[in-house]
């Protein structure tokens, strides 16, 4: 382990999206008496509850930012911003560093009519960069981090992908995590591109990302076998509804490693086959045994 050559600090953020089976990952880990020297540092939102043993870790309770450090931010994206204008800023920020940043950009640019919410506002955002809020939107479905190949397998226009990727970059709205891996910049702006299709629009984007990934697509799948696991699948088809194929991916298979969430959605399955729209008893019974 890299604990026994160095002292090493793990950083994990925003742990209000966990989802539940890194979450037991994590929870083992920190209830571990053997991890050697080093230091966890967790960030997330006061509704957050660890599910760790008491007295492992130290709570610090973060206030929002002071109007000093607000103004302070609003400096660092525009020196002309009038008095007024930061004024409303700090008022309307409630001290969240992601929403001062948003709204000090338009403010800097002389733009009116600024939209109240942060949700808002990134929807107004991402109206502003053209095409390229259809990858936004198609990144968004995938996931916070989104695998590239993955990107170009389902846009559909692929050919364009790499300059509205750009143009995203550009917005400050995605980051490159690599060659293989861009994400977007904050977990609320991956929402609000989500949230800004359809639901015709978000479910046609699921079916083409499960299509996909049961095609295997290459040498993506040899290197990240978990790309086309059958939990992957299940999720995308539980968000259309296509519970019959969530069933039959749970019948074929699905990782340990993703138990709890693999319970979750096993709820949803088995309501349908005790109803009757889906599968029989004695498949309803493997599907039960399997979990």
């Amino acid at each position: 382990m890299l604990t026994a050559k160095q002292p090493v600090l793990y950083i994990v953020e925003d742990l209000h999206w966990i989802d539940p089976s890194t979450l037991e990952l994590l929870t083992l880990f920190a209830n571990s008496r053997n991890r050697g020297p080093i230091l966890m540092l967790l960030t997330a939102r006061p509704e957050f509850e660890p599910a760790w043993k008491p007295g492992n870790s130290i709570t610090m309770n973060l206030q929002p930012l002071d109007e000093q450090a607000v103004a302070a931010i609003i400096g660092f994206w525009g020196k002309d911003i009038p008095m007024d204008k930061i004024r409303s800023i700090v008022d309307r920020a409630d001290g969240v560093p992601l929403f001062v940043e948003e709204l000090a950009k338009p403010a800097q640019d002389g733009r009116e009519n600024i939209p109240a919410t942060l949700h808002d506002l990134l929807t107004a955002k991402l109206d502003c960069i053209g095409e390229a809020k259809y990858s936004a939107q198609v990144a968004a479905t995938i996931g916070r981090e989104f695998d590239l190949e993955l990107l170009y397998k389902v846009s559909a226009s692929p050919a364009l992908l790499e300059n509205r990727l750009y143009e995203l970059q550009h917005a400050g709205l995605v980051l490159s995590s690599g060659k293989k891996n861009h994400q977007f910049k904050h977990a609320l702006i991956q929402e609000a591109a989500y949230q800004s299709q359809t639901k015709a629009d978000r479910q046609a984007t699921h079916r083409k990302i499960a299509e996909v990934l049961q095609s295997g697509y290459g040498k993506i799948a040899e290197h990240q076998p978990e790309l086309r696991a059958s939990m992957s699948l299940a999720k995308h088809f539980d968000r259309i509804d296509c519970l019959s194929e969530v069933y039959a991916w749970f019948t074929e298979g699905f990782d340990t490693a993703d138990l709890i969430e693999a319970r979750n959605l096993l709820g949803r399955v088995c309501s349908q086959v005790q109803a009757g729209k889906i599968g029989t008893e004695s498949d309803e019974n493997q599907t039960f045994n399997q979990a």
